[in-house]
């Protein structure tokens, strides 16, 4: 560095100071100089701040301007638009709902019960929500039931607005004036010359012409979503003075699931009750689409070109039409045994951690056939999980432990679980038995160390008194003679059990006056290197383990355990690694 030369330091107030006295100092006009007791050092204080200032407004700028480092939420949107993505909505909870009418005195003859739309309100949490329809709905007799078709309500306050097309309007869009809009839930009638129209959102630009009426839609630098109108030559623009209404809905999202109990606020004044029936809590709530979420999806999207070719595409497709998908992997039918040819795997786990109802499955493989290529037909899967079951020995030093015992139980059972959504739960993650001793350790610097043993185990919903074929596999090396299953009863023989005592062979066992015999030899296999289980037929006649039960659906389940060699557990393609059954005990260390 020469004298006539500023160095070159971080942009901060204190180095930036320090460098121009430097700087003087080196000047032969300023030998000598005392700068820290002159008037001149209130002037390199301004010029340091200053110069600081606009180093942190480039900075921001600079960040602003990409969207890998852009951190205000309009400005991810905003390049994310330039990709052409658009970010998802919140999304309203809905559920499947059947009326039932029940007369009070059943020698009534009963007509047909009309209703002008369905309105169902419920008490969840200390807070009420609206669930409705719009559509007419008919109760009429069925095999001497009173009842409803099964239809669909949403939850959210429906709302109107009506407004005279202007040329503002017809420039820069209409700003519906609410937050947390549900866009799947927006309907858009114009009317021109006596004439009322619908319009429905654009989904593929390919598919517009001039005359299409339609709209398209993003989302504002305030949050706020933004109907557009196309201009007679992407689009039909609707004319000046012609009146837009707009009925939208405002969601409550995610906090809307899981609803059970409704009442039906809107019925007539009958001779009797409308009850109301469902098939399953309310699901499908989510908050608009994280800034996370925008940055890793924009890219793929814009890569994918509206089309679904490779796998990713699959993934950025489904991301982005389905906010109830927690996370979605996609693979070729040839890279599996045996090869499936011209097909493609397409494996969905949902927020809700229910499997997909064979009404999704078909949804979703009718939304990927508007992409995929003409001679590939996708298949949806659900996940295949492996579940790992902890006995965790956690010892601790009393003396600095500044919480209760049971304050410090309930916070590495907390550290468990941010493990499991932070490295598990997902496609493509594997445990990581060091890391995870790991993050218990840090839970609290009382502990000292911790002893966990693990086993995996295999959920199964066999077909109750019929010939069940059972395949599955653990997809890691197992240990020998770990293989046990649940308690089922066989050929009328309860609390039977499956294992491997004859290596490599599977039979059917039962206690009798604490005695061990078999009930059926040579039942199945067990590959030990692949950890795979393959019984080539039984039949159950009932589970026997009441503990066995999913509590999202009721539902008894059966399981198959075994202990793996390794502690890494390692997951590929469909399988998905989840916590089951965790057993904490504190030991103290004084």
């Amino acid at each position: 560095m020469t004298e006539n030369t500023l160095p070159l330091v971080l942009p901060e107030f204190d180095t930036l100071k320090s460098a121009f006295v430097e700087y003087l100092s080196a000047q032969p006009e300023y030998t000598d100089y005392n700068f820290a007791g002159s008037g001149l050092s209130t002037l390199l204080d301004v010029h340091a701040l200053n110069t600081h200032y606009l180093a942190f407004y480039l900075n921001q700028v600079g960040n602003e301007s990409f969207l890998n480092t852009a951190i205000k939420r309009s400005s991810i949107v905003s390049k994310a638009k330039g990709l052409g993505y658009v970010p998802r909505t919140v999304s309203s909870a809905s559920l499947g709902v059947q009326l039932e009418f029940i007369k009070d005195d059943t020698n009534t003859p009963f007509s047909n019960i009309i209703l002008s739309g369905v309105t169902l309100v419920a008490s969840y949490l200390n807070t009420y929500y609206i669930f409705s329809t719009t559509d007419t709905i008919t109760i009429k007799e069925i095999d001497n039931r009173y009842i409803s078709k099964e239809f669909t309500v949403y939850e959210g306050k429906r709302l109107t607005y009506s407004i005279t097309m202007t040329e503002d309007i017809q420039n820069n869009g209409f700003i519906i004036p609410n937050s947390e809009v549900d866009i799947n839930q927006v309907t858009v009638n114009v009317t021109e010359n006596n004439v009322v129209t619908r319009y429905t959102v654009y989904t593929n630009i390919l598919e517009v012409g001039q005359t299409t009426k339609g709209f398209f839609y993003y989302e504002n630098a305030d949050g706020k979503i933004v109907l557009e109108f196309g201009n007679n030559e992407l689009g039909y623009r609707p004319p000046i003075g012609s009146i837009l209404k707009v009925d939208y809905v405002v969601s409550s999202g995610a906090a809307a699931n899981g609803i059970d109990t409704f009442n039906i606020v809107n019925a007539p004044a009958l001779s009797g009750t409308i009850r109301v029936g469902i098939a399953a809590p309310s699901s499908g709530g989510s908050a608009a689409e994280s800034d996370k979420s925008i940055k890793a999806l924009a890219p793929l999207s814009f890569t994918a070109q509206n089309r679904a070719v490779t796998s990713n595409d699959y993934v950025s497709i489904l991301k982005s039409k389905y906010p109830n998908i927690d996370d979605v992997i996609a693979y070729g039918g040839e890279t599996i045994y045996p090869p499936k040819y011209g097909k493609t795997l397409v494996v969905v786990k949902l927020k809700n951690s229910l499997n997909l109802t064979t009404y999704d499955k078909l949804s979703i493989a009718a939304e990927l056939k508007k992409y995929n290529v003409t001679t590939v037909t996708p298949i949806i899967l659900d996940p295949d999980f492996v579940y790992i079951n902890l006995n965790t020995i956690v010892l601790y030093n009393p003396s600095i432990l500044s919480i209760a015992r049971e304050a410090l139980e309930l916070k590495i059972r907390a550290s468990i679980l941010s493990y499991q959504d932070n490295y598990l739960s997902g496609f493509n993650k594997d445990f990581r038995y060091s890391s995870f001793l790991r993050t218990i350790d840090f839970t609290d610097k009382a502990i000292i160390s911790n002893n966990t043993k693990i086993t995996l185990e295999k959920r199964l919903n066999p077909v109750i008194g019929s010939r069940t074929f059972i395949d599955t596999t653990f997809n890691n090396p197992i240990v020998n003679g770990s293989v046990i299953t649940t308690l089922f009863t066989y050929n009328k023989n309860s609390n039977c059990f499956i294992d491997d005592s004859l290596t490599g062979i599977l039979a059917i066992y039962q206690y009798k006056d604490n005695i061990k015999r078999v009930i059926a030899s040579n039942f199945g296999t067990v590959d030990y290197n692949t950890g795979l289980i393959n019984i080539p037929a039984i039949t159950i006649d009932s589970l026997d383990n009441a503990n066995n039960v999913n509590t999202l659906t009721n539902e008894r389940f059966f399981s198959i355990y075994a202990t793996p060699i390794n502690n890494d557990v390692i997951v590929e393609k469909a399988n998905i690694a989840a916590f089951n059954n965790i057993t904490l005990s504190l030991s103290g260390d004084s």
